[in-house]
């Protein structure tokens, strides 16, 4: 049985700390001071008694300590302090992302933004986005807001590209690579893929026996920081973010760049859209791209979405009748009847509340609304009252402007018309 000593603390200063070395007195954290002879192992290497310049050995406990917070983060006390400082870090880092967003505005000029996006405009395949890592998962989003507004476009992971998904990219398409550093091995290979002129079939085949590539004619382009990477010279047209520092202390947790290139992306594909695609593409294109969801909820028509009227009643009915017709649409909690005049335009949309305020309506000589009134004796001057403002919609309307415009006047539901201002649905909030 071997005598194991406990570990003795390893500190690690703060970044912010005025010390630039780091004690180690003693084993360092993932280690124990076990006599390596006894067991018939080699004795350790120079480095388990080294100063701090040097790392430990690589091992599956280290590895598994790689994945857990340090011993003194989850006793962290969330205090005023704390808490101010946290705030303050967090707005230093959504400073630094908008300041990067506004560099990147000043770099870009006709004689760069131009040409990239002619490229795009032109294509008649697809756009095909592509990076690795954080800049792969951009890449991802820009491929995906190109697609919702009418632009045909898939993201291609770089590395599976180089295992067969190249097949994917015909001449027609357009290849936008996303790389800050731009010299990404992936996607070098891919961009010399794509300007070979020819390849062999096979390696049974002479020196002499090559057919045209078939993506050559594809158009590559690149989004980078470094205007002047290998990647540069490979690419028909470039935009640069410039070398960027991160929102990062370090300098190395990709923040700053993914903002700006996301951003890049954003623009590049409402240019496209708005400004490029304006006779081809609309809103009615955009919501024929989002059939589903709440965002597809608000671009369909109201005249999609509304509910039937059911039985209209007109001013010349008596009270009667409009309470017999309520009971008739009666669904859920709440009924409503349509009122129209003798054209069958509409007039107003009564409800069950409606009726229960009316009959508490007394005359000046005590007595109540007969039921047996016509509309337009009983109970037209009660629906004047101005919070029976007449609201219609349009069956045009889009139904996120109708929600909009029932929100702002406090209606939970309102009559849709058509153009000669006969209801034809009822849309409820």
């Amino acid at each position: 049985m071997h005598t194991i000593n406990p570990v003795q603390d390893v500190r690690v200063p703060h970044l912010y700390d005025g010390s630039n070395t780091m004690a180690l007195d003693g084993f360092p954290r993932n280690s124990l001071p076990v006599s390596m002879a006894a067991l018939g192992c080699r004795q350790p290497p120079e480095y388990f008694g080294i100063g701090p310049a040097l790392t430990p050995p690589e091992s599956i406990a280290a590895d598994d300590a790689k994945s857990e917070p340090p011993e003194g983060d989850l006793d962290t006390e969330f205090n005023s302090m704390t808490s101010a400082v946290i705030i303050n870090r967090a707005r230093d880092v959504l400073n630094a992302e908008a300041q990067s967003l506004n560099a990147v505005s000043a770099l870009l000029s006709m004689d760069t933004f131009i040409p990239f996006i002619r490229i795009m405009h032109q294509c008649r395949g697809h756009i095909i986005l592509t990076g690795i890592g954080k800049s792969g998962l951009i890449a991802q989003k820009i491929s995906a807001t190109l697609a919702s507004t009418g632009r045909p476009s898939f993201f291609l992971h770089s590395a599976e590209a180089l295992h067969g998904d190249m097949g994917r990219i015909t001449r027609r398409d357009v290849v936008i690579a996303l790389s800050n550093s731009g010299e990404g091995p992936e996607l070098s290979q891919i961009a010399k893929s794509l300007k070979a002129t020819t390849f062999r079939i096979d390696e049974g085949s002479s020196d002499d026996e090559y057919v045209d590539s078939p993506f050559c004619g594809a158009k590559f382009l690149l989004i980078t920081g470094n205007a002047r990477s290998s990647l540069a010279r490979y690419a028909d047209a470039i935009l640069s973010i410039g070398d960027m520092a991160e929102a990062c202390s370090f300098n190395v947790v990709p923040t700053n760049t993914t903002t700006a290139m996301l951003a890049l992306g954003d623009a590049l594909a409402l240019c496209l859209f708005e400004v490029l695609s304006g006779r081809r593409y609309s809103i009615k294109t955009f919501a024929n791209f989002h059939p589903g969801g709440s965002l597809g909820k608000k671009l369909v028509r109201v005249q999609h979405v509304m509910s039937p009227c059911g039985s209209l009643v007109q001013t010349t009915d008596t009270l009667r009748d409009v309470i017999s017709t309520l009971d008739s649409n009666s669904s859920g909690k709440h009924s409503n009847v349509v009122i129209v005049d003798t054209s069958y335009r509409f007039v107003r949309l009564f409800t069950d509340h409606d009726l229960r305020q009316l009959l508490l309506v007394r005359y000046p000589d005590g007595t109540s609304i007969s039921l047996d009134d016509p509309i337009s004796h009983s109970i037209f001057c009660f629906l004047g009252q101005p919070h029976h403002t007449l609201y219609t919609l349009n069956q045009k309307m889009l139904v996120g402007d109708a929600h909009r415009i029932m929100e702002n006047r406090g209606l939970e539901m309102a009559v849709v018309t058509d153009e000669r201002q006969f209801p034809i649905g009822i849309l409820n909030k």
